[in-house]
């Protein structure tokens, strides 16, 4: 019943009055039902409103989520790069007349002359002349070594074979490295699952920054042990050559960077999660509903 039901009373003894009040009635009934549509069609504008900017903020989220995977998998490849790769330590033996590089699990050689005995064309050349590598586990290598060591004083290649063998800190960074590989895949795995569950999500994020962890161990590992003494200095019979930090150890680094910025994108992506997971399902949606279930009734009401 409207308000002119109420509370105008309208005199009803004959046709004529009669008629005008049924005039004035669904006037009234009219006028009530465009207000009501009026303030559905307001609500539901809000409602929509709302709705979107939810979306915006979920595309946000997953941005933030897809670009830590990205950086993740980035920094994989790179590490897996550097450590396949024996140039973390290099140095130019001028009297052997070759390039050394010394890697984790590798030592390799490259023949190596000086501008002044050769052409340009002729030094471009060498530079890209394939690696000749052996391994540091190889049994037949490790006896060679150890033949070369026995005569130091009469055999010049003994100080620089030195450095082929397989010392305690190199297996020591291999094992970081493996763990950071172990553990990246699997963060891989939970980062595309991180949006179902928050277990998932906080779990991804602890793995990442396990990784970023031993990568940082390893890294450190490998240029503490590098800048000592009998590890950064090559012994020969004419002279003593250092050794420089190799293109392995700086694209070791970049990965590492790329796995901090990755736990940084994680991390707020774990937090929006979780803070979403916390809201009350009805936070925004239920106060609209609550509006429109109201004027819906009131508008079929009137309309009838």
């Amino acid at each position: 019943m409207s308000f002119f039901q109420k509370h105008v009373h309208i005199p009803s003894n004959n046709a004529t009055v009669n008629k005008e009040r049924s005039v004035i009635l669904n006037l009234c009934m009219r006028i009530s039902f465009w207000e009501y549509s009026l303030e559905l069609k307001i609500t539901v504008c809000f409602f929509t409103y709302f709705r979107n900017m939810g979306n915006a903020g979920n595309r946000a989220k997953k941005a933030v989520l897809i670009s830590s995977l990205v950086l993740l998998l980035i920094a994989l490849g790179i590490s897996v790069v550097s450590v396949l790769s024996p140039s973390w330590q290099v140095v130019d033996i001028r009297e052997f007349r070759a390039q050394h590089h010394h890697g984790l699990w590798q030592d390799c050689t490259r023949p190596h002359y000086h501008s002044y005995g050769i052409s340009s064309e002729e030094y471009k050349e060498m530079q890209h002349t394939p690696l000749s590598c052996t391994y540091k586990f190889d049994h037949n290598a490790r006896e060679i070594i150890d033949e070369n060591l026995l005569d130091v004083s009469q055999n010049s290649a003994a100080g620089e074979a030195e450095h082929h063998q397989f010392f305690g800190w190199q297996k020591a960074v291999l094992v970081c490295f493996a763990v950071v590989f172990a553990v990246n895949g699997l963060a891989l795995l939970c980062g595309i699952c991180a949006p179902c569950s928050n277990p998932i999500a906080v779990f991804f994020t602890v793995l990442i920054f396990i990784a970023l962890l031993f990568s940082i161990i390893g890294n450190a590992t490998f240029f503490f042990a590098a800048h000592r003494v009998d590890s950064r200095f090559v012994h020969g019979l004419v002279g003593t050559y250092e050794q420089e930090i190799g293109s392995a150890f700086y694209l070791s680094l970049a990965s590492t960077s790329l796995l901090l910025f990755s736990f940084l994108l994680a991390l707020v992506s774990t937090y929006y999660l979780i803070q979403d997971a916390n809201k009350p399902n009805n936070e925004l949606i239920s106060p609209v509903i609550r509006e429109l279930v109201p004027l819906y009734n009131s508008t079929r009401h009137t309309a009838i």
